[in-house]
């Protein structure tokens, strides 16, 4: 049913047809859809990096390795703790990983991880791991 409305440059009232179509219809509308990209390879795996390179510390460019492949990165080992990347580290973070059976691995696994763009088998890298010096505080 038209809907009177007064024309405001004539003063006079007019009928207008009452019209939707300015407005949004939610009820029509398609939802967005997020694309969420499928979760990395390492999802699950939650990580501990103790790399240290001729003195220097190394562990920042393999957190964010371990990120981009879908693992968390967690500062120290404890109970969720899946993984400890270790090279030249300290004895402690050794020590904690080694007590609690936790996968250690070299730094190679991370990246044979990153170039297959899957979790490679832990075991070969294992095998590799080099235990700290006793009393080494690196």
């Amino acid at each position: 049913r038209p809907k009177a409305m007064l024309n405001k440059r004539s003063k006079t009232k007019e009928n207008v047809p009452r019209s939707n179509a300015h407005t949004a219809s939610f009820e029509s509308a398609k939802p967005l859809t997020m694309h969420t990209p499928p979760p990395g390879p390492l999802h699950g795996c939650v990580c501990v990096v103790d790399v240290v390179v001729e003195g220097s510390n190394g562990s920042e460019s393999f957190k964010k390795k371990l990120e981009s492949l879908g693992a968390l990165v967690s500062a120290r080992v404890d109970s969720s703790t899946t993984h400890l990347i270790f090279k030249g580290g300290r004895e402690q973070t050794y020590t904690a990983a080694k007590e609690r059976g936790v996968h250690l691995v070299t730094t190679s696994w991370v990246l044979t991880c990153e170039e297959d763009m899957e979790r490679a088998d832990e075991a070969p890298f294992e095998r590799k791991v080099k235990p700290p010096t006793p009393g080494k505080a690196a």
